[in-house]
């Protein structure tokens, strides 16, 4: 049997996205509302003031200042671990969240308690995001090279506000708008190929390298889709931001169906060719739900 591949449009991705996030807007603004009260905000709480002694740490750096406490040794790695476990927490959550969307997407109804169920596969999703994030690394610290005097400066004037010597200084090293977005546009790319990479992981149960293979093969025939999707995404969720934040109740749920409508179609429907990725490495096929084309 020989399979076509899913080309996304707009109207598909937004017809869909809109049938899926009126089925699942309720759940998903309660979850995101028990998230923040209850899970979320308590955690940055805490990681914010674990977090201050590392931040004093990068102060010494900067300012050469040696450091002779043995004390920075252990506050580092606690830093760390605890950030390791935070990002877990985060991951498994969102993969709940991206659960609960494939139920609601492939079945009549999904329960509320598949929110909860990523913290089965939250340590599988924090690995492939571990080496996510080393591959696009350099990518990633791109905008800090070409900035780096501008943050200097900026650190100066932070503790000396009143001088206009600093302040000077601080207007004149801004980097030129145009290299800023010549710089965000060559480290955004990078950032779609790897971008379902943990609903590989998490829907399809592929292990984290296989999925970053496949996501990248299959991605980097939508560049240009995503990049144009993203900016318009953008908008929706900015003009979103401006109603009184109200109107981001009705578009986050809507970003997410579509970022998720257009993830099953490209690789878990029965038109992708996801299967024929995973054969290329001598694997067996994903054992995956009965493909489904559009929402009734």
């Amino acid at each position: 049997m020989t399979h076509s591949e899913f080309k996304p449009s707009m109207s598909f991705a937004f017809s869909e996205g809109m049938k899926l996030a009126k089925k699942v807007r309720g759940p998903l603004i309660g979850f995101g509302f028990l998230c923040i009260f209850l899970i979320t905000l308590p955690l940055t709480l805490l990681f914010s003031l674990i977090s201050l002694p590392f931040v004093s740490v990068l102060s010494l750096i900067i300012e050469h200042k040696p450091i002779i406490s043995l004390g920075l040794y252990v506050i580092i790695p606690l830093v760390i671990l605890f950030y390791t476990f935070y990002v877990y927490y985060v991951l498994s959550l969102s993969s709940g969240v991206t659960r609960y969307l494939h139920d609601a997407y492939t079945k009549e109804e999904a329960s509320f308690g598949t929110f909860f169920s990523g913290f089965s596969v939250g340590h599988k999703v924090l690995w492939s995001h571990i080496i996510r994030t080393f591959i696009l690394l350099p990518l990633t610290i791109l905008p800090l090279i070409f900035s780096w005097d501008y943050y200097l400066e900026a650190y100066e004037f932070m503790k000396n506000p009143s001088d206009l010597v600093l302040a000077y200084n601080l207007k004149e090293s801004q980097p030129n708008v145009w290299i800023q977005m010549l710089v965000f546009i060559i480290s955004i790319v990078p950032q779609i190929l790897f971008f379902y990479v943990s609903e590989l992981v998490i829907v399809s149960k592929l292990d984290a390298w296989k999925a970053i293979v496949s996501c990248f093969k299959v991605m980097k025939k939508h560049i240009l889709f995503f990049v144009f999707l993203f900016f318009i995404l953008a908008i929706i969720n900015t003009l979103g931001a401006f109603a009184l934040l109200f109107g981001l109740l009705y578009t986050i749920p809507l970003t997410v169906s579509i970022l998720f409508v257009l993830f099953y179609q490209i690789f878990l429907n029965e038109s992708s060719a996801l299967s024929l990725e995973i054969d290329a490495f001598g694997s067996s096929k994903v054992d995956l739900d009965k493909p489904k084309n559009t929402l009734e």
